[in-house]
Protein backbone atom coordinates (compact mmCIF):
# COMPACT_ATOMS: atom_id res chain seq x y z
CA UNK A 1 0.00 0.00 0.00
CA UNK A 2 1.52 3.02 -0.97
CA UNK A 3 0.19 6.53 -0.97
CA UNK A 4 2.33 9.27 -2.58
CA UNK A 5 1.34 13.04 -2.04
CA UNK A 6 2.80 16.33 -3.65
CA UNK A 7 2.96 19.48 -1.69
CA UNK A 8 4.77 21.39 -3.81
CA UNK A 9 6.29 24.30 -2.18
CA UNK A 10 4.01 23.96 0.71
CA UNK A 11 5.01 22.70 4.40
CA UNK A 12 4.70 19.51 4.65
CA UNK A 13 2.25 18.76 7.39
CA UNK A 14 4.29 16.62 10.05
CA UNK A 15 2.43 15.08 11.78
CA UNK A 16 0.83 13.15 9.23
CA UNK A 17 4.01 12.50 8.10
CA UNK A 18 5.56 10.77 11.00
CA UNK A 19 3.46 7.85 10.80
CA UNK A 20 4.37 6.91 7.79
CA UNK A 21 6.69 3.98 7.01
CA UNK A 22 9.07 5.88 4.15
CA UNK A 23 8.56 9.82 3.45
CA UNK A 24 10.31 10.16 0.20
CA UNK A 25 11.51 14.00 0.40
CA UNK A 26 12.39 15.11 -3.41
CA UNK A 27 14.50 18.43 -2.87
CA UNK A 28 14.51 20.62 -5.96
CA UNK A 29 18.17 20.82 -7.07
CA UNK A 30 17.84 24.01 -9.25
CA UNK A 31 20.76 26.32 -8.30
CA UNK A 32 18.08 28.93 -7.27
CA UNK A 33 15.88 26.77 -5.02
CA UNK A 34 18.78 25.57 -2.96
CA UNK A 35 18.78 27.01 0.43
CA UNK A 36 14.82 26.61 0.35
CA UNK A 37 15.20 23.16 -0.44
CA UNK A 38 17.71 22.81 2.23
CA UNK A 39 15.04 24.27 5.06
CA UNK A 40 12.71 21.58 4.28
CA UNK A 41 15.61 18.87 4.22
CA UNK A 42 16.19 19.82 7.51
CA UNK A 43 12.46 19.74 9.05
CA UNK A 44 12.00 16.12 7.47
CA UNK A 45 15.72 14.98 8.25
CA UNK A 46 14.64 14.93 11.55
CA UNK A 47 11.98 11.64 10.15
CA UNK A 48 14.22 8.72 10.41
CA UNK A 49 12.19 6.95 7.80
CA UNK A 50 13.15 10.49 5.66
CA UNK A 51 14.82 8.98 2.62
CA UNK A 52 16.29 12.36 0.22
CA UNK A 53 16.09 12.80 -3.37
CA UNK A 54 17.51 15.81 -5.22
CA UNK A 55 15.83 16.52 -9.06
CA UNK A 56 17.53 18.05 -11.91
CA UNK A 57 20.13 15.38 -11.62
CA UNK A 58 22.34 17.94 -9.84
CA UNK A 59 24.91 16.07 -8.41
CA UNK A 60 26.66 19.27 -6.66
CA UNK A 61 23.40 20.09 -5.48
CA UNK A 62 22.87 16.39 -4.10
CA UNK A 63 26.24 16.77 -2.20
CA UNK A 64 24.95 20.31 -0.38
CA UNK A 65 22.12 18.76 0.98
CA UNK A 66 23.89 15.27 1.95
CA UNK A 67 26.23 17.40 3.83
CA UNK A 68 23.69 19.91 5.51
CA UNK A 69 21.56 17.41 6.55
CA UNK A 70 23.82 14.65 7.35
CA UNK A 71 21.95 11.74 4.88
CA UNK A 72 22.85 10.19 1.91
CA UNK A 73 20.44 12.19 -0.81
CA UNK A 74 20.26 10.15 -4.29
CA UNK A 75 19.92 12.24 -7.44
CA UNK A 76 18.15 12.01 -10.33
CA UNK A 77 17.67 13.42 -13.54
CA UNK A 78 14.59 15.94 -14.53
CA UNK A 79 11.78 13.32 -16.24
CA UNK A 80 9.53 14.70 -19.28
CA UNK A 81 7.55 11.42 -18.62
CA UNK A 82 6.89 11.32 -14.67
CA UNK A 83 4.59 7.96 -14.79
CA UNK A 84 6.64 6.16 -17.42
CA UNK A 85 8.44 3.39 -15.79
CA UNK A 86 12.41 3.23 -16.59
CA UNK A 87 15.09 1.12 -15.68
CA UNK A 88 16.91 4.19 -13.97
CA UNK A 89 13.39 4.46 -12.05
CA UNK A 90 13.40 1.19 -10.65
CA UNK A 91 17.22 1.24 -10.00
CA UNK A 92 16.28 4.03 -7.53
CA UNK A 93 13.50 2.75 -6.24
CA UNK A 94 15.19 -0.46 -5.41
CA UNK A 95 18.13 1.65 -3.95
CA UNK A 96 15.46 3.56 -1.64
CA UNK A 97 13.86 0.13 -0.30
CA UNK A 98 17.01 -2.21 0.08
CA UNK A 99 18.05 1.02 2.38
CA UNK A 100 14.97 1.46 3.96
CA UNK A 101 15.42 -2.54 4.36
CA UNK A 102 18.31 -2.39 6.14
CA UNK A 103 17.54 -0.07 8.91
Amino acid sequence: HCIIKDYGSRPAPFAELESSDVVICVLNGADWAIPDAVSLGKQLALLPQTVFVCSHGNRKAARIFARHLGRRVFCFQADPDPYRITGEKLRLILAITQKKGGD
